[in-house]
């Protein structure tokens, strides 16, 4: 055999393994036809519902049946109420100045100058006295008696320190006053058949 007949031979053989191997490819490769669809594409598959809470161990105490009755008893509070104190307005328990306390002396006895006496014994102390009356007949106390008016208790008290009346006597000046002179005065004494009853004549 020659050369030339050794070169034809393998060139066939080399051309007869490239066709294997193309035919080979040719088989195993996809198919590329491509399919062009009108249809929409198909919608994602929704997410799917969480699964159920689990039950609860505890169960609902079921709601009383019947009425039922609220308790209105206060609930005691953890201050201690103190009693409410109340102040009287009637009356201010003051002291006025002695030039603006107005008093008047009636005599209710027949004892000669004994209003007068009391009247200088007040004007010296400072008090705005008022000239000395006789009191109405018919009006003869027994003892002295010494009225004020409202807000005038306390100088009513000082006056009756300084005359040396009694403080037993002091009364709320009534309506009408037993002197009708009395309604010009905050302070009234009446002097009656007792210890102030001094001739001053």
């Amino acid at each position: 055999m020659n050369l030339n007949a050794v070169k034809g031979a393998l060139l066939v053989l080399f051309a007869i393994l490239i066709g294997v191997v193309v035919l080979a490819r040719g088989l195993n490769a996809p198919d590329t036809a491509t399919v062009t669809s009108t249809d929409p594409p198909p919608a994602p598959d929704a997410s799917p519902a969480p699964p159920p809470a689990p039950a609860s161990d505890q169960t609902a105490e079921p709601a009383p049946s019947g009425n039922t009755t609220t308790s209105s008893t206060p609930a005691e509070s953890s201050t201690e109420q103190l009693p409410a104190t109340t102040t009287s307005t009637t009356e201010l328990l003051v002291n006025h100045p002695y030039n603006e306390v107005k008093v008047l002396i009636a005599n209710g006895t027949d004892v000669c100058g004994a209003a007068g006496r009391l009247t200088t014994i007040l004007s010296a102390e400072g008090f705005l006295t008022l000239d000395p009356v006789n009191a109405p007949d018919g009006t003869r106390p027994d003892i002295s008696n010494m009225y004020y008016m409202r807000d005038y208790e306390l100088d009513a008290q000082t006056i009756a320190t300084k005359i040396g009346a009694s403080l037993q006597n002091l009364l709320p000046m009534p309506t009408p006053p037993p002197v009708p002179q009395a309604d010009d005065s905050h302070v009234l004494v009446l002097i009656g058949a007792d210890d102030l009853a001094q001739d001053n004549c």
